[in-house]
């Protein structure tokens, strides 16, 4: 069968402009907010990119199709890890000893002795840069009492992430019982690159472990040639065939390119550099701005003090397509006067920007400060304060 084919045309049209997404995936068409983007009808493939701050997806093509996870798995593993150092519960310079079940695992490995000592950043690299399976293990029983436990933390992330294609059964993905979809690496793609400090080894193409004995090489080529490339993640697997996941930071906007099934590397990696090319050029991140008015101090009626502060509730950025923040149009609506006491978050009304029609951001208007019941001996001050003023 014809491998897939995710080549973007950067051919503006009106009539692209105003056409549902979806009828372009019927037509073989994808469409990243005007601009086409052609794909193949081959229905093994899927592909998807999303925009991490804001996590709007641009352009998907299966998107929740179920592969074996392979060794997308790891990035499950380098996640809890690195929750694991931020949250000082482990730390990069310590060191793991190698199990008799680490030394066990076939595949790609760096070939760990049942004892040895490795330090955890070496771990990191180890399957980051390469793909091993034994350091997975040392990592999982380092983060975890053992695998299972660790197992069970990643289940419970996924979970946490909205990864609802996910089943993991082990740290490193061996078991084809290993599930995920494009999609569901794309959300977990997009909180590893919340962790910068990540991003000096998920670059790196060449490094070694264990004092130069094993050699590392990043199959992810994009780290060589790809401008802003943060990572993370290229493999190919019999049951999953080609597989990346490629994330890329610009202008303040990370784009994640997750190809799955792509049958022809070379292609894999064209079509992910030129979505990526077409995301960024097609797109900006734009942050709502309000008039004086819509976040001006509301009146409290019968309050300790007579004003109180409001803010938005929602301060998520938003992706729209490149030089239309003129368009943007924002509606709001709000009380002027609330009743005392008042506490922190009371709704008083609610903003929303649209822009050809469509609600790209929405918010409520809250209180930003508590206000508490006028008392008695408040209300004869203050009548003390008028009658000495006058």
């Amino acid at each position: 069968m014809i491998c897939a084919k995710f080549i973007v045309s950067l051919i503006m049209s009106v009539n692209v402009l105003f056409t549902p997404i979806t009828e372009f995936f019927e037509r073989g068409q994808a469409l990243i907010n005007g601009i086409s983007v052609s794909v193949s009808a081959q229905t093994e493939t899927a592909c998807v990119v999303m925009e991490a701050n804001t996590m709007k997806v641009t352009a998907s093509v299966n998107e929740h199709k179920e592969f074996a996870a392979g060794h997308f798995t790891k990035l499950m593993t380098l996640l809890l890890t690195a929750q694991a150092v931020e949250n000082g519960e482990i730390e990069l310079s310590q060191t793991a000893t190698v199990s008799k079940y680490a030394n066990s695992m076939q595949g790609t490995q760096i070939w760990l002795d049942v004892g040895e000592e490795i330090s955890v950043e070496e771990l990191v690299k180890a399957i980051t840069v390469g793909n091993a399976n034994d350091a997975s293990v040392v990592l999982a029983e380092t983060v975890a009492k053992d695998e299972k436990e660790f197992v069970a933390m990643m289940n419970n992330k996924a979970s946490e992430l909205g990864m609802t294609c996910t089943k993991y059964y082990d740290c490193n993905g061996i078991s084809e019982k290993n599930v995920t979809c494009a999609y569901d690496t794309a959300l977990l793609t997009a909180e590893l690159s919340e962790y910068e400090w990540l991003f000096k080894y998920t670059t790196t193409w060449l490094d070694n472990v264990r004092e130069c004995k094993t050699e590392l090489v990043n199959n992810n080529r994009l780290v060589r040639t790809y401008n802003g490339i943060i990572g993370f993640k290229a493999f190919y697997s019999e049951e999953s065939e080609n597989c990346l996941s490629a994330a890329a930071q610009r202008n303040d906007m990370t784009f994640i390119c997750v190809i799955m099934g792509e049958k022809d590397k070379d292609t894999m990696f064209s079509q992910a550099k030129e979505s990526l090319n077409v995301s960024f050029a097609a797109n900006e991140i734009y942050l709502p701005e309000f008039e004086e008015e819509v976040l001006s101090d509301v009146s409290v009626n019968c309050g300790d003090k007579l004003t109180c502060k409001v803010t938005n509730k929602n301060t998520m950025p938003v992706l729209i397509p490149k030089g239309r923040a003129e368009d943007v149009k924002i509606i709001f609506e709000r009380v002027e006067l609330i009743p005392a006491p008042v506490k922190i978050g009371t709704v008083v009304g609610s903003i929303t920007a649209t822009l050809d029609g469509e609600v790209i951001f929405s918010s409520e208007i809250i209180t930003a400060q508590s206000v508490e019941k006028l008392t008695m001996f408040e209300v004869y001050r203050r009548l003390l304060l008028e009658l000495l003023n006058m």
